[in-house]
């Protein structure tokens, strides 16, 4: 019998589930393919023809975790009345909400990330690339808003988004405030800098600025104290002096 693409995809929701669950219980090394494929519920044969091995079950759970996000951030009523800020807002929080339940096991995965960089991240991740086409769709619209100038190289900021947002994943996984406060503020503060810089035309110089505390800094896994929030808010006062 033939499975539906929706089968599919909840067949790997279960799997990526159960291996979360299992690292995080008896560690990346310690947990094997069989057992779980038997937490899934799946055969021992079946789960290979899902993910191949520990490594590609880590992406394929932010892979799924992000196409759920995605869905939901595109189901959101009246989602085209939205401005670009609230809508690249959105995309940050509907991603960080499909990781909360999971939030000790992104910990667990983005350290093996760090670890084995050019064994799990030769290939580009699938969520990834979803990302990037939505973020171009969104700088892409913004040719039809007068508030907005043209803003050159959208390929390449649309790039640059989708690492900020892994950024500030990689920020509200360290993040130790009452209720993610820290997280919360880095993103209002951080999304209002993107909007300020798309709008005044200072995109070029603000690119080179913004992709070097991203890479320097948030994909270092920097710890979530006050040093980065300073860091964005002398960025901004420094913008509003262009």
């Amino acid at each position: 019998m033939k499975i539906s693409k929706e089968q599919k995809l909840e067949t790997q929701r279960k799997i990526v589930s159960a291996a979360a669950d299992l690292f995080v219980l008896n560690g990346f090394d310690n947990t094997t393919m069989k057992q779980i494929a038997r937490e899934a519920g799946v055969g021992d044969a079946t789960i290979y023809k899902y993910f191949a091995n520990k490594d590609k079950l880590i992406l394929g759970f932010y892979d799924t975790r992000g196409a759920d996000a995605l869905a939901e951030y595109r189901n959101t009523d009246d989602l085209e009345s939205f401005t670009f800020a609230e809508k690249l807002q959105l995309l940050v929080d509907t991603f960080l909400e499909q990781l909360m339940a999971d939030r000790e096991f992104v910990e667990l995965s983005l350290k093996q990330i760090i670890k084995s960089p050019i064994t799990l991240l030769k290939d580009e991740l699938e969520v990834a690339k979803s990302y990037k086409q939505e973020l171009t769709t969104l700088l892409s619209n913004l040719d039809h808003d007068e508030a907005y100038p043209d803003i050159p190289m959208q390929g390449m900021l649309a790039t640059l988004l989708t690492d900020y947002i892994l950024g500030i994943t990689f920020y509200w996984m360290k993040d130790n405030s009452k209720g993610f406060s820290n997280t919360t503020q880095l993103t209002d503060l951080s999304i209002g800098i993107i909007d300020s810089v798309l709008k005044s035309g200072f995109i070029n110089k603000a690119i080179d600025m913004a992709g070097f505390i991203i890479k320097t800094h948030l994909l270092r896994g920097l710890s979530s104290g006050g040093g980065l929030l300073n860091m964005m808010q002398e960025f901004k006062e420094t913008l509003a002096k262009q």
